[in-house]
């Protein structure tokens, strides 16, 4: 996979265009094989549960669609399916689960450092990997904004100084500062 994510001389080995083909060819293979999609399940409130309790069986990580149903609720469709992928960002996101911060007024996030204060935080960690590998398949977006530096990582990209730029602007400058500076013993 990647080829889907690598540079070459001039940019992008691949259009987004050819990406996105090229995932609609592997989710329609992977359904003819029969990784079907899952049901899930949920309230509007309290999703971070029922995910796991969803997404974490043996071979769920395997399902590539994904239907949802709102407990108590008669819809059904595609727009269940986009909402649940808004309801589930927002709730990862939020400051209060401690999973992700943002040192840019709330503009991108990034795991947070204080995460690690919950025993399960990697496996959170873990089913946000899986909520946006679905969001990707279906063409869903989720409303979570990463901080360049933490995509870079992802995608297994190398960190420069500048990336610290934009986690923590001080930190940057006063670390430029000191190699910069001739006088500093």
């Amino acid at each position: 996979l990647r080829f889907l994510v690598e540079e070459g001389e001039g940019g992008s080995l691949l259009t987004l265009e050819a990406k996105r083909a090229w995932l609609t060819c592997e989710k329609e293979r992977l359904m003819r094989l029969g990784k079907a999609s899952i049901t899930i399940v949920t309230g509007r409130t309290g999703i971070m549960q029922d995910i796991c309790e969803s997404l974490t069986p043996v071979g769920a990580g395997a399902a590539v669609g994904i239907s949802v149903a709102f407990r108590d609720e008669r819809a059904a469709g595609d727009g269940l399916r986009r909402e649940w992928f808004q309801l589930v960002g927002a709730e990862f996101a939020d400051p209060q689960v401690n999973l992700f911060c943002s040192y840019d007024g709330g503009r991108t996030l990034q795991p947070s450092p204080s995460s690690a204060l919950n025993d399960t935080h990697i496996s959170y960690f873990e089913l946000i990997g899986k909520v946006v590998g679905l969001a990707l398949l279906h063409g869903e977006t989720v409303p979570m904004r990463f901080s360049t530096p933490f995509l870079k990582r992802i995608l297994g990209h190398t960190l420069t100084p500048e990336d610290l730029s934009l986690v923590d602007p001080e930190a940057y400058k006063s670390i430029k500062y000191v190699i910069e500076a001739d006088d500093v013993e």
